[in-house]
């Protein structure tokens, strides 16, 4: 059985293996503005793992300046924050 290789091109290997730093949570920013020192929000998790959500929900809310915590109780479809 031959096996066939593909070698990326740099910007192809850049979208396939983003780094952590470099994700890009403008969305995730943007839903976080919309919100006032205080509010609770859920968060749909739209086929997402919950780690990777935090993940990234964590990383906008550092570059925010915001602070957040996760409530121990969630739904199927969402988390609470």
């Amino acid at each position: 059985m031959a096996v066939k290789l593909h070698k990326l091109a740099a910007d192809e290997a850049q979208r396939a293996f983003p780094r952590r730093g470099q994700q890009d949570v403008s969305d995730y920013m943007a839903a976080l503005g919309e919100l006032q020192p205080g509010d609770a929000a859920a968060i749909e998790r739209e086929g997402l793992s919950d780690r990777a959500i935090k993940r990234r929900l964590g990383a906008a809310a550092k570059q925010l300046g915001y602070g957040r915590k996760w409530a121990r109780q969630h739904s199927p479809e969402a988390l609470y924050f």
